[in-house]
């Protein structure tokens, strides 16, 4: 009898310990409150972090400080060397990656207009095949009034402190639609930038948290949007431009910390619900950021590696091999085919997108564009706008739009004259026009910090033609239908062909 009841008082312990190493497994799995996924499509989290550089996070080889949460990405999945944006700044970047278009398809190239309802964006065909879809938004370049809502079951874009901080706007009687006019919509984006226009990372991250909880519950599969605006400077109005940039510059390493530190907490609250190991986390920038290169902080004007190179990292269990580095040429417009591949939708992908998936990458290292187009308009905007002496007493404002193309280690630019979206119709003579042309040449190998245009050069002649001809497969397919869409004027060929870069 003794012996039995030290039989079941072993067998017992031995049970228990087991039963406790199934809990710690199922915890090291996502956590005790997972939920079934009955669709057998995966979770998906998409982390987009406004105004991030690669070079300042520890996973791409900064020592000046560890990104441990974003590092733990890198570690657990894989990391892309050579990831670019199309457009370097918030709006329309973002309209690129959610439609997989480049911007001169959805046509969202101004901070006054809107993605048009025609386009389609990855929520939208998400929904469609059974997923819920949420957004959690950290700033006004994202706010609904853009468009990049469409498809979302819910989008969280309720901002609780200004972008631009030293102004004296009263907050009341702020719309929260767009106006039929340019002046109108003019004046809500400086209405809602000096009042409610952003929040925290740690704000972001919270109410993104309980998003999850909600969805955690739902057997059906998510894809969840999560926006934080942190590293982004926060201009004060009674400062000079020039102190502004000093203070972000400084700033900027602080910053991504203190994302780090909020994504790290949207990762723990995806184990604790017991979701990572069926999420496919997709993390990226919308654009980078000058520190100082080209003697310019900030982004959005100049096509320059420090704005267009983005980090990205994509984690999913099961799926994709940790601690892998790949150096193919990514652009951000192949995030959205990537999630249409990964939720296993066939047959339903626009045929107008413009990016691919990059689970063949991962599975064979193959590549998936020979070159990556990118474009700016916005000093075609008052506020960015070119001030040009007109050598008779007088300065005025000239609208600037920019493109390019890259083929590494080539990159090849083309800036010139475009008239303002959002200021009176100046007549620019041919003469202003031509003295903001420019035409840059780089080789990034040799000159990655783009100091030397080659453009003059016999090596840059014949580069010039070829990727002339590339960047202008692009430009031929404009479908805005905006005005003065971007092809080489007269006066430009003829130049090019002055110096033997075109027939």
């Amino acid at each position: 009898m003794k012996k039995n009841k030290a039989q079941q008082k072993k067998y017992g312990i031995f049970f228990l310990m087991v039963c406790m190493i199934i809990a710690g497994l199922l915890v090291q799995c996502g956590g005790k409150t997972r939920r079934a996924n009955r669709s057998g499509q995966p979770d998906i989290l998409l982390i987009t972090i406004d105004t991030l550089r690669p070079d300042r996070l520890s996973a791409y080889g900064y020592k000046g400080h560890e990104t441990r949460n974003i590092d733990r990405l890198a570690k657990e999945g894989a990391a892309f060397d050579n990831a670019y944006c199309d457009v370097n700044w918030t709006t329309p970047s973002m309209a690129s990656t959610l439609t997989g278009t480049y911007a001169y398809k959805h046509g969202l190239r101004s901070m006054y207009t809107r993605l048009p309802d025609s386009a389609v964006t990855i929520a939208e065909i998400l929904k469609n095949a059974g997923y819920s879809t949420a957004a959690v938004i950290g700033a006004f370049p994202l706010d609904s009034v853009y468009g990049l809502d469409q498809g979302f079951d819910v989008y969280n874009d309720t901002f609780s402190e200004p972008i631009y901080t030293g102004a004296r706007t009263p907050p009341q009687d702020i719309p929260s639609t767009w106006g039929e006019s340019i002046k109108e919509r003019k004046q809500l984006f400086f209405k809602k930038i000096v009042n409610k226009s952003r929040r925290s990372d740690q704000e972001v991250t919270d109410t993104a948290v309980n998003l999850l909880k909600e969805l955690s519950k739902n057997q059906k599969p998510f894809f969840l949007w999560v926006h934080y605006f942190g590293p982004h400077d926060v201009p004060d109005l009674r400062l000079t431009r020039l102190d502004n940039w000093k203070i972000h510059a400084a700033g900027y390493a602080g910053k991504v910390l203190n994302t780090d530190k909020a994504v790290g907490d949207l990762l723990s609250a995806l184990d604790s619900y017991g979701l990572s190991r069926e999420t496919l986390v997709i993390f990226h920038a919308d654009h980078g950021e000058s520190l100082g290169e080209h003697g310019f902080v900030g982004h959005g004007v100049y096509l320059y590696e420090d704005n267009l190179r983005i980090p990205l990292l994509m984690r999913w269990p099961g799926k994709i091999p940790g601690g892998r580095r790949y150096h193919q040429l990514i652009g951000n417009v192949d995030l959205s085919p990537t999630l249409l591949d990964a939720a296993g939708i066939k047959g339903k992908k626009p045929g107008y997108m413009d990016g691919k998936s990059l689970l063949p990458v991962i599975r064979s290292g193959i590549s998936l564009h020979p070159s990556l187009y990118f474009e700016t308009y916005l000093c075609a905007h008052d506020i960015h706008a070119e001030i040009v002496d007109t050598g008779k007493g007088q300065k005025i404002k000239v609208g600037i739009r920019s493109y390019g193309i890259l083929e590494k280690p080539w990159k090849y630019i083309v800036t010139g004259f475009f008239p303002l979206f959002d200021a009176a119709e100046t007549t620019v003579g041919k003469d202003i026009q031509e003295r903001v042309e420019r035409f840059e040449l780089f080789d990034l190998y040799n000159d990655p910090g783009e100091l030397r245009s080659m453009v003059g050069t016999g090596t840059g002649a014949s580069k010039v033609q070829e990727l002339g001809r590339l960047l202008s497969r692009h430009t031929e397919l404009d479908q805005t239908g905006i005005k003065n869409r971007m092809k080489l004027s007269r006066d430009q060929l003829d130049k090019l062909k002055s110096l033997g870069y075109v027939k």
